[in-house]
């Protein structure tokens, strides 16, 4: 149970957290397409990218497939990101558009699903393991 908990504390909660201000900067970067919205999804995204690194221990067995399918896209999409930033040394504000390269390079929507489903059930059997209603 002691794993389980160190799991949810130490990777799921800061993963689905990090997650969650990558989906938002990538809402607003879709509103607007600015340089400046594509370097708060590169932030975002290093934070989960350190952390499954970091803590590759603590992945539970059944998401070490998504988290490695996350690992893939954000290595192919970092590339992209230095490779476009060098090429057109934008401006904060100068509009900054990514092309999905293959089939291969689009983010894994099945992954995230699966890590959120992990974090909400975690989520609900710690809270109702501590007696915390949601």
């Amino acid at each position: 149970m002691q794993q389980k908990k160190n799991q949810f504390q130490e990777l799921l909660l800061p993963l689905y957290f990090f997650m969650q201000l990558s989906r938002k900067a990538y809402s607003n970067y879709l509103e607007n397409k600015l340089f400046i919205h594509a370097c708060a999804i590169r932030k975002a995204n290093k934070s989960i990218y350190k952390l499954l690194t970091d803590k590759p221990s603590l992945i539970p067995f059944a998401l070490q497939d998504d988290c490695i399918a996350l690992l893939n896209h954000y290595d192919i999409w970092f590339a992209q990101f230095d490779a476009l930033k060098r090429k057109k040394k934008p401006q904060p504000d100068d509009t900054f558009v990514f092309q999905q390269l293959d089939q291969f390079s689009a983010f894994p929507k099945a992954a995230e699903m699966n890590i959120f489903a992990a974090y909400e059930a975690m989520k609900k059997e710690f809270s109702i393991e501590n007696g915390i209603a949601e």
